[in-house]
């Protein structure tokens, strides 16, 4: 296949999750920079990828950083895109998202190999969304900046954040935070989520419109088949009447 030649993007449809297991997660700063690789996107790219943290996405995967820069500021206001883009000759499906800083990556598994219409992950899907307590999930990794990505949102959550999903998908949840909330609550989070560990905390959000709130929050990880810790799980639940 030509260098050159790409699909037109489709957009994904938007109440399901947003990478599953067996996706690689491939990060890119606002900058051109690969900041972070998971596990399986290391695995996908090759053994040199170890030494890729920290360099252009241009001289890595010039098809992507073209791809990339062509579709610009419009990809923070479409939500996620798929695509294929050729890397080495073969066309490879990705789904491309705004972060914090940045872009994200999907490196999608074969569709022989993806669950999307799984019947367990439907009815876990149909669940979540008739749940009543705010549900996030996200990645596991990056712990540091920018932190686990949101690759799913129920609508009760949506709802007490007022954000729309678009808009929440590939953000790390620190989008909720706010200049009050309080460092000391942040730091208990960080250090039980970076020792693989469940933790509650109290903390100060802010919503979209810049209201405060107290929520509860409940933060558990998630291990996939093989024991790895692949998703944190989120329920909240406001606390207090809002500020």
């Amino acid at each position: 296949m030509p260098a050159s030649i790409t699909t037109p993007p489709s957009t994904w449809p938007a109440d399901r999750f947003l990478l599953l297991p067996g996706d690689g997660l491939l990060l890119v700063r606002s900058s051109g920079e690969i900041c972070h690789f998971d596990s399986t996107a290391r695995e996908w790219m090759g053994p040199r990828t170890a030494d890729c943290t920290g360099e252009a996405l241009e001289a890595a995967w010039p098809e992507l950083a073209e791809r990339i820069e062509r579709l610009g500021t419009a990809l923070a206001g479409s939500g996620p895109l798929d695509l294929t883009v050729p890397r080495a000759g073969h066309p490879v499906a990705v789904r491309l998202f705004a972060t914090d800083d940045g872009v994200g990556v999907g490196l999608l598994a074969p569709r022989g190999s993806r669950s999307e219409e799984d019947p367990r992950l439907l009815l876990l899907e149909a669940v979540l969304r008739e749940v009543r307590d705010a549900v996030f999930v996200t990645s596991a990794e990056p712990i540091d900046v920018p932190g686990p990505l949101i690759l799913f949102a129920n609508p009760a959550a949506l709802a007490q954040t007022g954000y729309a999903l678009p808009e929440v998908l590939g953000r790390s949840p620190r989008l909720f935070q706010c200049d009050a909330t309080d460092p000391k609550a942040r730091r208990v989070l960080r250090e039980a989520m970076r020792h693989w560990q469940p933790v509650r905390q109290k903390i100060l959000n802010q919503r979209r419109n810049g209201r405060r709130f107290w929520v509860e929050i409940d933060i558990a990880p998630i291990a996939d088949a093989h024991g790895w810790i692949s998703h944190w799980v989120s329920v909240q639940r406001d606390c207090e009447p809002p500020l």
